[in-house]
């Protein structure tokens, strides 16, 4: 079976990337610092298996979700069955009294948590009717 992780770079995404892995699954590992040769997207591309697929994803880019979603469509060994998880990992947590915090400062919690899931989970939507997951 085939999953897709957002926010493997480090944290909760990368144990379960590699957790996932470990238990013969094949993991889709959307990393927002892979294009950087970040060190988590590294880690993950180190350990040079075909069932881990590291890819450059930003949840808040339209570009890059779509490419995602071309790369995973490619890379399935049957893109018939599709993609039978998708965990939306990726995510920001801000701190700090709302006086004190920026206009800005909440308008990037709510692009990378709430419309970065949306936009990653309408994308991957066929693909995971398609594998009934």
């Amino acid at each position: 079976k085939a999953v897709l992780i957002t926010g493997c770079d480090k944290g909760f995404g990368h144990a379960l990337a590699k957790l996932l892995h470990s238990k013969g699954f094949t993991v889709f590992a959307g990393c927002l610092q892979a294009d950087k040769n970040g060190d988590g997207a590294r880690e993950l591309k180190n350990m040079k298996s075909d069932r881990m697929q590291v890819l450059q994803m930003d949840v808040c880019s339209d570009q890059e979700v779509a490419q995602a979603v071309d790369f995973v469509k490619r890379t399935l060994k049957v893109p018939e069955e599709g993609l039978w998880g998708l965990v939306n990992n990726a995510g920001i947590s801000t701190f700090g009294e709302v006086e004190f915090a920026s206009l800005d400062n909440y308008k990037d919690v709510a692009e990378i948590n709430l419309w970065g899931t949306v936009r990653v989970t309408k994308a991957f939507l066929p693909l995971i009717r398609r594998a009934k997951g």
